[in-house]
């Protein structure tokens, strides 16, 4: 991730596993992940890559399908309505 001009980073796990993966396995649906920009860049690699270790990320499950911290981003009145 060589451009940091967003606000959020969505980070897709597709489980396609490899050879010796049990065919089952394979029809998990993916795990989504949705990052700030602030957490994605804490977890970049400092090399050429500059890679998103996610792994890095230690409260990794808390972003699981997160998508309501964009929804909140763009319309912050609508959290409080609720």
């Amino acid at each position: 991730m060589k451009n940091s001009n967003a606000d959020f980073v969505v980070f897709v796990m597709l489980n396609r596993g490899d050879k010796l993966t049990d065919k089952a396995s394979l029809k998990k649906s993916p795990d989504i992940f949705v990052f700030p920009m602030d957490i994605a860049l804490a977890a970049r690699r400092e090399d050429d890559w500059k890679k998103v270790m996610t792994k890095k990320i230690v409260d990794r499950e808390n972003y699981r399908e997160k998508w309501d911290s964009i929804r909140n981003f763009l319309d912050p009145q609508e959290t409080m309505t609720k």
